[in-house]
């Protein structure tokens, strides 16, 4: 997916929050061609994420001249955004959206103006919140049914329209849409998607960006190279301008280590008990992140746990002991098996839906959600028109331990490596561009220090038989 090429000169870049805003046009009743937004542009926020369907954004307006009165604004209207960074760098996020909405509309009538926000989005999620599907689906795989209501309902697809990307995925499934809207739909047949790309478990996602819709899998998107390496140094003073590009300009930590999280989400181990009501059976499947990592993609090459062991002698990962049950536990019916007996489907073909595979999709899908946002972090960098959501980048932190003879400090082990983004806010106001985005990953460059289970001092505390001198 990603189409920036770093070494594009920037000589015409004067500084790393440059840009050229090409296109803010409105298309309304009121108006035989396009009203130009530009002289009554304040601010202009662009937002894509992985976790939201489709792009939204909205532009602050400063007017003087009555727009809204004039426009005939009235929630049916089109909006064209076309930005990038420079002539150098051509790669550019050039949308047609709908307007749905005007907020925090305020009057000045000292000063002769108001300012207010208009939202818009795109035009697919509209679309869709416009209808329900009622249908069947009958020995489909779930990419098949997923294109089938991108094409017929939002009408994504096809010559001079947006771009669509579909994962292929496995097994033949019958379905019959419980009348929900289209997105609502693709959101819930992505629960029980498994790829058929060579990765692991059911971790799909429906999401746009400025390239196009995406139905794929999280290790889809970490098997693509970072092109993009963001540092963040105070100390870094570089006049080299494409060197400040990718310097970070500030950056929160909003998720890291949260052990107790982890375990409530099922993250390292879950287990999931499905009975077959006509067949009178039950199956039980347990999640292990340690079996799980050893065949997944990672965006990294360190799993975020240790070898710690509790008082039972289990580690995060293990099944509980004979005599207990998993911390988190769900129970479904399941359906898996019934073709393939004899007693049920003798002389009556078709009587027995395929296998939904409760067994697979949930047990993963569950783990694989927490685990992608494990450690994640919002980084502030120089406006750039080639980030997206979806795009893996690298980042490098420094440490705060003590700067070498140098002058500079170490890396930060834990919080640099590859992440994947998964949100991007472009926000531009008339005399600068930044981008505020989220990147998140699964795993690590170093592993977690281990405990060393021979240790007295250790064995003595965490058993509780310490001594007690007092």
């Amino acid at each position: 997916m990603v189409d920036f090429n770093p070494n594009t000169p920037t000589s015409k870049l004067n500084y790393p929050t440059d840009y050229k805003l090409e296109s803010l046009a409105l298309f309304a009743p009121g108006f035989s061609g396009a009203l130009d937004l530009l002289p009554h542009m304040v601010e202009l926020n662009y937002f894509e994420d992985i976790y939201n369907n489709t792009i939204s954004g909205n532009v602050v307006i400063s007017d003087s001249v009555g727009i809204l009165n004039f426009a005939s604004l009235g929630g049916t209207e089109f909006i064209v955004v076309r930005f990038r960074k420079s002539d150098d760098l051509p790669i550019s996020v050039d949308r047609v959206f709908r307007v749905f909405s005007v907020s925090d509309r305020r009057f000045d009538l000292s000063n002769n103006h108001e300012i207010y926000k208009i939202e818009f989005c795109s035009e697919e999620y509209l679309l869709s919140e416009q209808y329900r599907i009622s249908k069947s689906y009958k020995g489909q795989k779930i990419s098949d049914m997923v294109a089938d209501i991108c094409n017929t309902y939002l009408k994504i697809g096809g010559t001079g329209k947006k771009q669509l990307y579909v994962d292929d995925t496995i097994g033949s499934y019958d379905f019959v849409l419980p009348n929900k809207k289209p997105i609502e739909t693709i959101n819930w047949l992505s629960n029980y998607a498994l790829p058929s790309s060579g990765t692991t478990g059911a971790d799909i996602l429906f999401f746009e960006n400025r390239i196009g819709y995406f139905f794929t899998s999280l290790q889809h998107m970490y098997k693509t190279d970072a092109v993009l390496s963001f540092l963040y140094n105070p100390k870094n003073i570089s006049n080299d301008v494409f060197a400040k590009m990718t310097s970070v300009l500030k950056f929160e930590v909003l998720n890291y280590v949260d052990t107790l999280d982890a375990m409530n989400r099922g993250t390292f181990a879950n287990r999931v008990i499905s009975v077959d009501p006509i067949r009178r059976k039950k199956t039980t499947t347990d999640f292990n992140y340690n079996e799980y990592y050893k065949q997944s993609t990672t965006l990294n090459g360190s799993p975020v746990t240790n070898n710690y062991k509790n008082r039972h002698g289990k580690q995060l990962f293990d099944t509980p002991p004979k005599d207990m049950e998993a911390g988190v536990l769900r129970m479904m019916i399941t359906n898996m098996g019934q073709q393939s007996d004899v007693a049920y489907i003798k002389n009556k073909p078709g009587s027995v839906s395929n296998d939904y595979r409760v067994e697979q999709y949930l047990p993963n899908r569950v783990s694989q959600l927490s685990l992608a946002n494990y450690t994640r972090l919002k980084l502030t960098v120089p406006g750039n028109s080639s980030i997206f959501a979806g795009m893996c980048i690298n980042f490098t932190a420094s440490s705060m331990n003590q700067m070498n003879e140098k002058g500079s400090r170490p890396i930060d082990p834990y919080l640099s490596g590859k992440y994947l983004i998964s949100a991007v806010r472009h926000i531009i106001t008339p005399i600068s561009y930044i981008s505020v985005i989220e990147i998140c990953k699964d795993s690590g460059i170093m592993n977690y220090s281990g405990v060393d289970p021979n240790s007295s001092t250790w064995n003595g505390f965490v058993t509780g038989n310490q001594n007690n001198n007092n």
